[in-house]
């Protein structure tokens, strides 16, 4: 694989290590960490040829977190790929063929710690080896003579093919030509955050002297006096804004934090997309999340983006906490509930006071939102039962009916239909949904008039009383050696920082399975559990006439057993 990082040799001089740059300048004192993995190594003396890169939350090397990284004087967290070995304890290496070179390397590092890694290859296999690396949006790949003796400076012995991310930009405005150029100099391009034009950069190149005048009697008629750009517009002189209707390809080699393109190359206009639906394409799209079904990244952003007006209702403004699977449904995923680094802009942060300090989580209100959390790898979200503007106050309730082993999925609705008798006697109106897993949900709206442990304490209630009735059926204690045969009522969803997979999400299992709402009448005619997966529930929520929760969220039920809370939220 091709890195973006620093290219850097690693001296080892009576076990003392070293850095030093392809010009000979000593970098020793910026990476003290990984100088002290390298004088770790089983050798007094060695030379190895590597690079220096920050890993992205994909394990993919980024130069912009590796400057970062070093304005920040930490290298704690960076990670030196060794790809070839030079000299080692008196003997120098380089007129050795590659292959025995690295199989030597291979040894050294064998019990180095994870911030040294060896840097693998594949033999033959070239054309496929670039395309894969391409399509997950890798930097691309150096193609290496195996037998090889090692020469410095550029020779044709390795030869670096790049990979380019490319997508649509909307078109915010040109400027002037600069020397003996013509028609224009740049294009200023832009996406749409919240339907807000955001600033992404300019691409100078790519363009052929008819391309710089076409172009220009293309946006001319659409100049005007006003910069279109609602997020971070560029100022400077020799601007023209453009009404921005047009829309071009580019191909970049990646994106800055501060959302700028890098190295960006002009592809040509498109006339088949409208400007407003621009947005920040996912990166690694063709990677797969759902093995089994073949479901790619790109695959379920567009399922978000195509129920997000049906999703957002019911997680926006509340603080979320997220699965995120790096390597798909079936690799190692782990739940994040603070969020921390770079934060986009799609998203709102919100400060909560917790038993070890404040922990700072996120909360979205918009498609691009949902599109965030998908580039995060984060395509199973949960969410509070409150608002971030009030979140000492819930504004729902939520009752797990989670059935354990030699149950039945009759006796599962039975219980979720005895559940909603209970809380209508209560007159307390319910919606229920699949968990995506072997229960049901059932949500209760109520007015954000009570705290925590008050909707905690009416939902163990609820639960116990399920039990009283039918203890043969139900537990409401999460030992799981009483579950057996029996449902276990969960109500612990109903305390302070507890989260429910929100309604519409998906879910970190081998299948694609959807936490769908129902309608009431759609549950009584489900005979058997049915598992919707991305594209059933997409096809089924396209289908529907009418929305299962119509009218939820206007719902403000008042529990008659509780007294209000006469005190601020906050």
């Amino acid at each position: 694989m091709k890195f973006d990082g620093y290219r850097m040799q690693a001296h080892i001089n009576d076990g003392m290590a070293y850095f030093f740059t392809r010009n000979a300048l000593d970098w020793s004192n910026s990476f003290p960490h990984l100088l002290n993995a390298i004088e770790k190594l089983s050798a007094k003396n060695a030379i190895i040829d590597g690079e220096i890169v920050a890993l992205d939350e994909e394990g993919k090397s980024h130069f912009q977190k590796l400057q970062n990284t070093l304005k920040s004087k930490n290298d704690t967290h960076l990670v030196y790929y060794a790809f070839d070995l030079l000299y080692l304890n008196g003997k120098d290496l380089r007129s050795l063929p590659l292959l025995e070179r690295k199989k030597m390397l291979k040894k050294l590092l064998s019990s180095s710690t994870p911030n040294i890694q060896y840097s693998d290859h594949v033999t033959e296999q070239g054309q496929d080896f670039y395309r894969l690396s391409c399509e997950h949006k890798l930097e691309g790949i150096v193609s290496k003579r195996e037998d090889s003796p090692y020469h410095s400076g550029r020779n044709d012995l390795w030869v670096k093919t790049k990979c380019s991310a490319r997508q649509e930009f909307v078109i915010g405005g040109w400027t002037e030509p600069q020397g003996g150029r013509s028609g224009i100099g740049a294009l200023l391009l832009g996406i749409y955050e919240k339907k807000k034009l955001r600033y992404a950069g300019r691409v100078g190149t790519g363009f052929t002297h008819k391309m710089l005048r076409e172009i220009l009697n293309e946006l001319a008629p659409l100049e005007q006096h006003d910069s279109p750009f609602a997020v971070n517009s560029p100022k400077g002189k020799g601007i023209h804004w453009v009404n921005p209707l047009r829309v071009c390809e580019v191909s970049f080699g990646n994106w800055t934090e501060e959302g700028i393109l890098r190295t960006p190359v002009f592809q040509g206009m498109r006339e088949d997309k409208p400007a407003k639906d621009i947005l920040r394409e996912v990166s690694s799209p063709d990677k797969i999340l759902f093995k089994k079904e073949k479901i790619t990244k790109q695959m379920v952003l567009e399922f978000y983006l195509a129920i997000a007006r049906k999703m957002i209702p019911y997680v926006a403004g509340r603080p979320l906490s997220l699965v995120r699977c790096p390597n798909g449904s079936e690799g190692t995923c782990f739940y994040q509930k603070h969020i921390s680094g770079t934060i986009p802009d799609s998203f709102k942060t919100i400060s909560i006071k917790e038993n070890k300090g404040v922990g700072i989580y996120l909360s979205i209100d918009s498609a691009e939102g949902l599109g965030e959390l998908v580039q995060l790898n984060a395509f199973e979200i949960h969410a509070w039962n409150s608002h971030r503007d009030n979140y000492q106050r819930p504004d729902q309730i939520v009752m797990d009916l989670d059935p354990g082993q030699g149950v039945a999925w009759t006796d599962v609705v039975n219980a979720a239909f005895e559940l909603k008798e209970m809380l209508s006697d209560l007159d307390l109106e319910s919606f229920v949904k699949l968990t995506g897993g072997k229960g049901l949900h059932i949500h209760i709206p109520v007015a954000p008039l009570y705290d925590w442990d008050q909707i905690k304490s009416f939902s163990q209630t609820l639960a116990r009383e399920m039990v009283a009735r039918h203890p043969e059926k139900y537990v409401s204690t999460m030992s799981k050696k009483v579950r057996k045969n029996k449902i276990f009522i969960d109500y612990f969803r109903n305390g302070f920082g507890a989260t429910t997979v929100a309604p519409y999400s998906l879910r970190a299992k081998p299948e694609s399975a959807v936490a769908l709402p129902l309608s009431w009448m759609e549950l009584k005619k489900m005979h058997k559990l049915q598992t919707y997966t991305l594209q059933m529930a997409l096809k089924k929520i396209k289908a529907r006439k009418k929305d299962p929760w119509e009218g939820m969220l206007k719902l403000k039920q008042k529990i008659s057993i509780l007294k209000p809370v006469s005190r601020s939220a906050r």
